[in-house]
């Protein structure tokens, strides 16, 4: 018995190993951004040849279809239907369920991204889908995953919901109706999760909120001057953020170009037989090394870069979007009301005594532009914002 015992054990250790073998191979395999394997993403190919995911163009326009649906629609049923209406399928020829939606939502390889065990890697593959839209996507999915089921949800349209951030703490603020079903508010996570003490503002409430930002909105799409003020100072930062990363991109270019030229005559020397390899091998080893380094840092700057220019801002573009918002939105559906807004909002940062509204510079870039709105501003319409531990306003 113990003889059979003692094999058991050296069965398991040995699977076990193997499991582990495996497991690192993995690990090293995807430490170096290669695609382990598996069946490649819908907007992929895999090719054998040089061992890489390639970009499939006609599933990289689906794929980016889906992200921009589900922020216009902000639901995986809805998401799923129009595709299916639209004749899509998988690849398999199926129709979409909301959950191949949300895998594809949720795969980091679309952000150029390989993952081991749930931690990230950088891949060698290209991205298929850009960061802003990526968060904006996941931000919404973490809000939509917590909203409550219920009848109230179907009476009342969250106009901002996965858009309300908590002044006080930072932390996400989610629709949640009042356990009497009477009052409706955006709670802060922080708050719900961690107890009230953590949080002072603690919740507000949705009509009266939903209310004052459309309103915002509203004045501001009327006020020219402010906008080209606001846009004026956007783009000063980003120009401001740009004049650095460019100088300093500059300056590795000068010396990526000094470190080639002293390759080039360590070259020509051993060629002309004026020096030996033992003489300059350690110091062009260096040389070389320092050259890989200089075109690794210079094409991250010239990445960041780009990313900064696309921070510039196009004021007419937007107040164009502003002027369609104010004349048009009263006369929409609530459904549109809220798609609308998801096209000019990107976050609400809700305080006790102002509401901070950022906007997406539609279509040009995705830069928020701050506009910040005392809450008294909305005298005219009577919105006051109650306080935290208020019970105003019941739904209609």
């Amino acid at each position: 018995a113990l003889i059979q015992q003692l094999m058991v054990f050296a069965e398991l250790e040995s699977k076990m190993n193997r499991q582990r073998a495996i497991q690192k191979r993995e690990f090293e395999i995807t430490r170096k951004g290669k695609w382990y394997g598996g069946t490649n993403p819908l907007g992929y190919d895999y090719n054998k040849k040089i061992k890489r995911l390639i970009p499939n163009k006609k599933e990289t326009e689906l794929v980016n279809l889906i992200f921009d649906l589900y922020l216009e629609e902000g639901k995986l049923g809805a998401v799923a239907n129009r595709l299916n209406t639209s004749g899509y399928q998988t690849r398999k020829g199926n129709l979409f369920s909301k959950g191949a939606v949300r895998t594809i939502l949720r795969n980091p390889t679309y952000l150029g991204l390989v993952h081991f065990n749930g931690q990230p890697f950088k891949g060698e593959h290209e991205a298929i889908i850009d960061r802003e839209k990526w968060e904006r996507v996941q931000s919404l999915l973490d809000v939509n995953h917590k909203i409550r089921k219920s009848a109230i949800r179907k009476k009342y349209q969250f106009l901002l919901r996965g858009l309300v951030r908590c002044g006080d703490c930072g932390f996400i603020m989610t629709p949640k109706p009042a356990k009497s079903g009477r009052y409706l508010y955006y709670s802060c996570t922080q708050a719900n999760r961690f107890g009230h003490s953590t949080c002072e503002i603690k919740e507000v409430s949705a009509p009266d909120l939903d209310g004052a930002v459309v309103y915002g909105l509203k004045q501001i799409s009327m006020k020219n001057d402010f906008i080209e003020e606001m846009v004026e100072k956007a783009n000063h930062v980003s120009r401001g953020e740009i004049i650095p990363l460019q100088e300093k991109k500059g300056k590795m270019e000068k010396e990526l170009r000094e470190v080639s030229g002293k390759i080039r005559t360590f070259i020509e020397a051993l060629k002309d037989g004026k020096k030996t390899l033992g003489a300059v091998e350690d110091e062009m080893e260096a040389l070389e090394n320092r050259k890989e380094e200089l075109a690794k840092e210079i094409s991250l700057l010239g990445v960041k870069i780009e990313e900064k220019k696309r921070y510039i801002i196009d004021g007419e573009i937007l107040k164009k979007h502003l002027s369609e918002f104010r004349t048009v939105f009263d006369g929409l559906n609530p459904d549109e009301k809220e798609r609308l807004v998801r096209l000019l909002v990107r976050e609400v940062t809700y305080n006790d005594d102002k509401i901070k509204i950022s906007l997406w510079d539609l279509p040009q870039t995705d830069l928020s532009l701050e506009a910040v709105i005392s809450k008294w501003q909305f005298a005219e319409r009577q919105v006051m914002l109650p306080r935290p531990d208020s019970n105003q306003r019941p739904a209609d």
